[in-house]
């Protein structure tokens, strides 16, 4: 019996976990935001410009995501810190899902789901 598509994905949730998404505000990173969000995670995500994270944030609200975020370059060491400590507070230090899309990692695309 072949199910409909609609009615497979309404069995995909991601209810109960956290995802980090660094460089989610446009992109493949914005896609995969949505996604997570759209599926139940709880989102975390981050990038150099305040306006672009502020135009995302309001929007994700507007959907009713869960998703939050901060400035940070993380080509730099102590905004990676701080993003990090922020993250860890928020997520009471469980991350399930990281996925690291931010021009640092030099095209280097890095997925990570953690049970």
């Amino acid at each position: 019996m072949v199910k409909d598509s609609s009615s497979s994905l309404s069995q995909w949730s991601l209810r109960g976990t956290t995802a980090l998404v660094t460089g989610g505000t446009k992109g493949i990173g914005l896609a995969i935001v949505e996604e997570l969000a759209a599926l139940g995670a709880t989102v975390y995500t981050c990038c150099r410009n305040q306006n672009q994270l502020n135009e995302c944030l309001q929007q994700w609200k507007i959907k009713g995501f869960q998703v939050s975020g901060s400035v940070c370059d993380v080509t730099f060491p102590a905004e990676r810190e701080t993003m990090i400590n922020n993250v860890s507070y928020m997520f009471e230090a469980k991350l399930n899902i990281l996925v690291s899309l931010s021009s640092f990692s030099k095209n280097i695309v890095l997925f990570f789901i953690f049970y």
